[in-house]
């Protein structure tokens, strides 16, 4: 019976192991994207900063490996959001939804703007990462911060040779909080998220959390 268990436990660790080789792998790949992306928009005077997959894995575990993401999620600041857009489509980028976003306006883009906080694009031709294009953290929580406020406080992680911009760790931990609550918590890995960024944070930090 001990035998029958320990050779289970093997192959459980063995599957592990692949498991983590391919994430490692795929990581690595998103980090090219991340950058790729990042720096057309930085070159063409758009502020971006990263949320979530290998921004957050590096805050909670300083490590980028241990957080697989299927898309890249970017906050800008809402004048930048057509801006974006149109420097995007040059490099295959589509807008994912039924509504044409970029071709609104007046009263609609305005409502399209004010209702709704982020954009899914896709690249038609498959050679990049799909992006949530978000310009408001949230449409559910007025505690966030805007983008201007998010960059003033935000930071930068140095990944290998790679470099972005991050939410800070309490703003990380808002939005994280935000979000499981809109899932009624019912995300492991937000939690355990949410558990790693608080033990990052002073008991200042917290108790002006806990005041908000």
């Amino acid at each position: 019976e001990n035998e029958r268990i320990m050779k289970h436990l093997k192959n459980i660790k063995n599957d592990l192991k692949e498991i983590y080789k391919k994430l490692f792998l795929l990581n690595i790949r998103d980090l090219n994207y991340i950058k790729c992306i990042t720096n057309i928009l930085e070159e063409n005077n758009i502020k971006v900063i990263v949320l979530k997959g290998a921004a957050v894995s590096y805050l909670t575990k300083r490590k980028y490996t241990s957080r697989l993401s299927s898309d890249l999620d970017l906050f800008i600041n809402q004048k930048d959001i057509f801006k974006a857009l149109k420097v995007l489509k040059n490099y295959g980028y589509i807008v994912k939804s039924n509504y044409n976003l970029e071709k609104s306006k007046g009263v609609l883009k305005r409502f399209h703007t004010y209702f709704t906080y982020e954009v899914s694009l896709e690249n038609k031709d498959k050679e990049l990462i799909n992006i949530d294009l978000h310009w408001r953290l949230s449409i559910y929580n007025s505690f966030l911060p805007d983008f201007n406020k998010a960059w003033k406080e935000s930071k930068i992680i140095k990944i290998n040779n790679i470099k972005l911009r991050s939410l800070s760790e309490i703003d990380t931990l808002k939005h994280i909080c935000a979000h499981s609550a809109k899932d009624k918590w019912m995300c492991l890995g937000n939690l355990l998220d949410i558990h790693l960024l608080a033990k990052t944070l002073t008991y200042k930090n917290l108790y002006t959390l806990n005041n908000n």
